[in-house]
């Protein structure tokens, strides 16, 4: 993710929302509203589609092209080691396929089970790391869960139910010391938290209707170069062929890169939506970005203790924001009548701070809990 030398004027940016004029909208880890960018990209395909038919087709698959290359921007990757995927399942999925047979996977308490169902089904022996009671998810207790069988550690990047932040560069280094693979699910990062694959992640993934705001079916998988080379390509489609055409295939000639994947044909319209994405999260900036949502959470925590309402998050910043509530479905209902969009998981009130929040939303949510919940 790029950085912007120019501030960023918020709620000029902020307009590109037209969802958040009806509530503070605080829920972008469940989904994020559509920009009007996003929007307006989608729509020009169809609108080319309906008036030109495939005629137009080298307008869009430029389009395409360039999406790949600024998914491969983000997270700091070759754009040869980029796949489109629809969502995050099937990234992970991918990674289960790939690796299958090699040995045990290693993840943590309380995994999405975007990250957990893919090796389940296939039969992978799982092991989880537990934190202390009451105490955040370590790195120490990853180490202590592992063993020498260890082929595979999966992980989110940013826990969907505390928002706690996963420290990949050390769990790149347990996995290298154990001889495995790291592959991490960046679906409540993707666009808020930079990400760099450099530091030795072999297979990521994410989808596009979260903190890119592209909405549902278009998404990226990171492969690392190399790797289909090493353990083979486990499922194909006619996009998984090295040789063009539609003559009878007598051989595979596999395509080693992470395009191979797609299988077939690809998500047009979504894809285009998320480069538009992509375009307006490079032209803000990975620190101004970053920059915003600290300041954000920082008020919102700030708030939150001078409420002495208890709430848990990630260090040393994290965009999910998991607040302890009594009667949380009664707090939820509150909530909403308020209009706080917010979530309710694991029966807390789970606040998500986006970039195009503002200030004015974290107080409404404050004040509505103080109302509701206090």
């Amino acid at each position: 993710m790029g950085n912007s030398s120019a501030s960023p004027d918020w709620s000029v940016l902020r307009d590109l929302f037209p969802a958040l004029d009806t509530c503070a909208y605080l829920d972008t880890a469940s989904s994020g509203p559509v920009s009007t960018p996003a929007a307006a990209a989608a729509k020009r395909f169809y609108g080319l589609s309906n008036a030109y038919g495939n005629k137009a087709a080298s307008q869009w698959n430029a389009d395409v092209d360039q999406c790949r290359q600024r998914i491969a921007r983000l997270i700091g990757a070759a754009a040869a080691e980029i796949g489109f995927v629809p969502n995050t399942s099937m990234a992970m999925n991918v990674a289960a396929l790939l690796f299958e047979g090699q040995g045990e996977v290693l993840t943590g308490a309380g995994e999405h089970p975007t990250v957990m169902t893919p090796w389940l089904a296939r039969g992978y022996t799982m092991r989880v790391a537990r934190p202390t009671t009451g105490k955040p998810l370590t790195i120490n207790a990853y180490a202590d869960a592992i063993t020498p069988e260890t082929r595979v550690i999966a992980v989110s990047h940013v826990r969907f139910n505390d928002g706690q932040v996963n420290d990949l560069k050390a769990l790149s280094a347990l996995a290298r010391a154990y001889d495995a693979h790291l592959v991490v699910d960046i679906i409540q990062s993707a666009g808020i938290l930079p990400v760099d694959v450099g530091i030795g992640i072999d297979v990521l993934g994410f989808a596009g209707f979260k903190w890119l705001n592209a909405g549902y079916g278009g998404g990226g998988l990171f492969v690392r170069d190399g790797l289909i080379e090493r353990y083979g390509l486990p499922i194909a489609g006619n996009r998984s062929r090295r040789t063009e055409g539609l003559d009878e295939v007598t051989s595979l000639d596999p395509l080693l890169r992470a395009q191979a994947f797609e299988l077939g044909t690809v998500p047009v319209p979504n894809l285009l939506a998320l480069r538009a994405s992509l375009d307006l999260i490079h032209s803000i900036g990975a620190g101004a970005i970053e920059a915003r949502v600290a300041s954000l959470t920082a008020r919102l925590r700030k708030g939150l203790d001078s409420l002495g309402i208890a709430y848990v998050s990630g260090e040393p910043i994290s965009p999910i924001v998991s607040i302890g509530v009594s009667n949380p479905q009664t707090v939820h209902a509150g909530l909403e009548a308020a209009g706080v969009h917010v979530a309710l998981r694991a029966g807390r009130i789970r606040a998500a701070v986006s970039w195009y929040n503002n200030e004015t939303d974290i107080d409404r949510l404050l004040e509505a809990l103080r109302t509701v919940a206090t």
